[in-house]
């Protein structure tokens, strides 16, 4: 099941553009954390915790975050392990400074829900506005604090399935227990 995470800004890239990094190693994360610190750090974090599958192999979120955008087992046509609960990540970045990214991996631009993705998580108002989701008065949460679930009913997401308008990926902001809820809600819907 694909989840695209929409946030404003991409981190800095290693070595510039010219680099022969790439995004879908297992070193891929700690050396954009290197490069880019701590905000980074609980940035992929938060995904981290968020995709975190039992069902997978990575059973950890920290093993997760190291290989979060590697693909997963069941990604891989070659091997016959089931993708039942398997989340698959994508990251797209709602700026104009995401020109480096264009050619790396899952990693993209995009001013769209992405057609493929199952869930998309539109992260903090700023992503929210850049997409037209909603204006720069509108809550992000609901009354009781929980992150707001857009029906499908909504003109602008007909033909996606679900979104989910959250906070900014930052522990200030996306604490672990609206992190617990959001995770509930993504292993609990059916396909």
């Amino acid at each position: 099941m694909e989840v695209a995470f929409y946030l404003p800004n991409p981190p800095i890239l290693p070595n510039g553009v010219s680099s022969s990094w790439q995004v879908n190693t297992e070193t891929a994360i700690d050396e954009l954390i290197a490069i880019n610190g701590n905000h980074w750090r609980k940035i992929f974090t938060i995904m981290a915790k968020l995709c975190q599958s039992q069902c997978t192999s990575t059973k950890t979120w920290q093993g997760l975050r190291k290989a979060l955008f590697v693909a997963a087992p069941a990604d891989n046509p070659s091997t016959n392990v089931p993708s039942t609960n398997v989340l698959s990540r994508r990251l797209h970045f709602l700026s104009g400074a995401h020109e480096p990214w264009d050619d790396v991996a899952t990693i993209k631009p995009r001013y769209q829900l992405d057609p493929e993705a199952k869930w998309h998580i539109v992260c903090g108002l700023e992503a929210q506005t850049k997409l037209g989701i909603i204006d720069i008065g509108s809550r992000t949460l609901d009354k009781q604090g929980k992150v707001r679930l857009l029906s499908i009913n909504d003109k602008l997401m007909q033909g996606h399935n679900r979104v989910l308008l959250t906070p900014y990926l930052d522990y200030r902001q996306f604490p672990n227990l609206l992190i617990e809820q959001v995770h509930t809600l993504l292993h609990s819907c059916d396909e």
